[in-house]
């Protein structure tokens, strides 16, 4: 009796939306899978170490191991740790299609959006072709966009939290009826409120979605009392969700610094621990008026020197959703002067004083690209209404051709324009992480002098659990040994490095020089002879070494004359082909990357161009320069140790390689 009570079409509804989702967690396991491993500098740094962390109670042993991210939230790093070193260990494949089910749900999410405005906006009644047109395009840009497609597979949570603020924003718009008309309705804010509350709660970067869902829940319900009552009911339960989740981790941040958001914001809580600072990444803002009021038209083209993120990248979805905002409020100016009865429905200024005030809250406080993946599926939903808004200008005839037309050349844009940031991926190995480091004695120290080492330490510690970590402040150069000291956190870590009196080990990264200065700072003597190597499959090896600690040392500058060059002897792989490598040879106090003059000669062989790559340690390679049999060129202050330049003729056959290393100046006294 209370199943003929529901509707055949809900049950089919049901259905397709359950087939539509296990879809997209099937296509997002295979792109995860396409890409490769996580080897991005975050899982390295950070999230790895942090739920490893967690789960053994390492607060009272460790500090400060990958740097001011020791202090994020590590719950939904808890997922990937616990699949990756409990479960599926011994299954990198299963993993990696796991790895892939944030986008699957993302594109899930993007699709049910898209539907719900095309039938609001009435584009279903248009026809199979307009209908389908409008979801190509809304779904196609939204789900390919520079933020979500580069992160298909990887552990930085954008996509998780990405998707549970736009689900949320599905529910305000469900609100929206077969009138157009929006009523609010409790259950549907209530639902809206927590899918916001749990995103900002599991990563505090989804924060600045919220203050754009409660506006247009205010400024769009028809009366003053409901406007209030839905404005409240969003806002309890956003709170309510976002203290179940965050509130734990807040409690555990202010009992150890005094701060629950600590470094953030500690301009406003005055932590010990640190400077009074808002603690905000503020490289990638805005410099001027005129780059804040037309930010993404920079996006456009990767040689600008504007970036919004650490890669080079280039994508034109948000200035297209930019020109569709005006191109759709042109529209209804032109529908009102011609006195049209269908003018734009409330749903979509909806989704356009949310995008816009979601848009300028996150280029205030971030322009981070990962951070606005949930506004790349909203951003391309307006572009997909501007263009069927402006298709309805045409004569009737016509509409659907111009639609067609109009959606195909920005798609093919899209495509043409666009460039992905290549984030660190490695190949899939027999293990999640496999692992090679040397054994250490019971309770050592190993300081953690360069960054991304956090994920050795998580390792290492699961192989010897008694290992103390450590990690020095990488503003120790800027702040100088003075102000370090003048905050509770300089102090917790000279206390750490006294009380080991032996035992103590220095790690770093080879992809830079040692750190001797920031070495100095702390009192630390590292014994270059006395070094041993710890690798993983996930690239980015260190060197540990054995140190000591030397009060004479502490605070002063670092000895004059010592630091570290590039060092490279040309080889003869091949009889054929050579590849001489000279690097600078200066020698200086401060740390510095390598300037390299690359020659290369090739003999005999008629397959040109050639081409000069230049390969990493997580496996990625960059193309140098390509030329003829003969060539030559500078690589000027990006030359790393145990970077590989490889030489290959125009079919991919490695004609020669070389890899470069470190080595030390000496003093003139001739000590190393």
């Amino acid at each position: 009796m209370m199943k003929s009570r529901i509707p055949r079409g809900r049950h089919t509804r049901k259905i397709n939306n359950l087939l539509i989702l296990i879809a997209c967690l099937i296509a997002g396991g295979v792109l995860s899978l396409h890409f490769g491993q996580d080897a991005y500098f975050d899982l390295l740094n950070y999230h790895l170490y942090n739920a490893w962390a967690w789960w053994h109670d390492r607060y009272r042993i460790d500090l400060f191991v990958p740097g001011i991210q020791s202090f994020f939230s590590p719950y939904l790093d808890l997922v990937y740790f616990f699949l990756a070193t409990k479960i599926l260990d011994y299954h990198p494949l299963v993993l990696g299609f796991l790895a892939g089910w944030p986008y699957g749900c993302y594109v899930f999410v993007t699709i049910l959006l898209a539907r719900k405005v095309a039938e609001i906006l009435g584009v279903n009644e248009q026809g199979y072709l307009s209908y389908g047109t409008f979801l190509v395009v809304a779904i196609g840009l939204g789900v390919t966009g520079a933020a979500a497609w580069s992160l298909i597979g990887l552990t930085t949570n954008d996509l998780t939290v990405g998707t549970l603020t736009n689900l949320g924003f599905y529910f305000i718009l469900s609100n929206v009826g077969s009138s157009r008309e929006w009523v609010p309705e409790r259950r549907g804010i209530l639902l809206a409120g927590a899918w916001f509350g749990v995103a900002a709660g599991l990563k505090l970067t989804a924060c600045v979605y919220a203050p754009g869902a409660a506006l247009v829940i205010f400024m769009f319900a028809k009366t003053w009392r409901d406007r209030f009552v839905s404005a409240f009911l969003f806002s309890a339960s956003w709170l309510a969700f976002f203290l179940l989740l965050y509130g734990p981790w807040a409690i555990h941040l202010y009992t150890l610094t005094g701060n629950p958001f600590f470094p953030m914001f500690n301009n406003i809580f005055h932590s010990s621990w640190s400077a009074n600072s808002a603690a905000l990444d503020t490289r990638f803002l805005p410099k001027t008026t005129l780059q804040a009021l037309f930010y993404p038209f920079y996006w456009m083209a990767s040689s600008q020197p504007i970036t919004i993120n650490d890669l080079s990248f280039q994508d034109p979805r948000m200035a297209f959703a930019y020109i569709a905002v005006v191109l759709i409020a042109g529209v209804f100016v032109i529908a009102n002067i011609k006195k049209r009865t269908n003018s734009i429905p409330k749903l979509i200024w909806i989704m356009i004083l949310y995008f816009v005030v979601s848009y300028a809250i996150w280029q205030t406080l971030f322009s981070i690209l990962r951070y606005d993946v949930s506004l790349e599926a909203i951003g391309a939903i307006l572009v997909a209404v501007a263009i069927f808004e402006t298709a309805q200008l045409v004569p009737r005839k016509l509409r659907k051709s111009a639609f067609l037309a109009i959606s195909a050349i920005i798609i093919g844009a899209a495509t043409f324009l666009t460039r992905y940031p290549t984030w660190g991926r490695v190949p899939f190995a027999r293990k999640v992480f496999v692992f090679s480091t040397p054994t250490l004695p019971q309770r050592a120290l190993v300081i953690l002098a360069s960054q991304p080492t956090g994920y050795a330490a998580a390792l290492m510690g699961s192989k010897e659990p008694s290992l103390h970590f450590l990690g020095l402040p990488g503003y120790l150069e800027t702040w100088g040994y003075r102000g370090l000291m003048r905050h509770e956190l300089g102090h917790k870590l000279m206390t750490r490095i006294r009380k080991h009196k032996s035992n103590e080990f220095v790690a770093y990264s080879l992809r830079g020089p040692p750190p001797v200065s920031r070495l100095d700072f702390m009192g630390i003597r590292m014994d270059l002879n006395q070094c041993r190597g710890f690798s993983s499959n996930l690239g980015s090896p260190l060197r540990i070494c054995k140190a000591v600690y030397d009060p004479a040392i502490a605070g002063k500058s670092s000895v004059a004359g010592i630091s570290y060059h590039l060092e490279a002897i040309p080889v003869h792989i091949s009889r054929n082909a050579r590849l001489n490598i000279t690097l600078s040879r200066r020698c200086s106090s401060k740390e510095q990357w390598g300037s390299a003059t690359l020659a290369w000669d090739v003999i005999g062989h008629r397959q040109k161009p050639y081409h000069l790559y230049v390969s990493s340690g997580n496996g990625s390679k960059t193309l140098v320069a390509t030329g003829s049999s003969k060539g030559r060129t500078v690589a000027t202050g990006w030359v790393h140790g145990a970077d590989r330049f490889i030489l290959e003729n125009n079919s991919g056959k490695v004609l020669t390689s070389q890899e470069i290393s470190y080595a030390a100046c000496r003093r003139k006294s001739g000590n190393t």
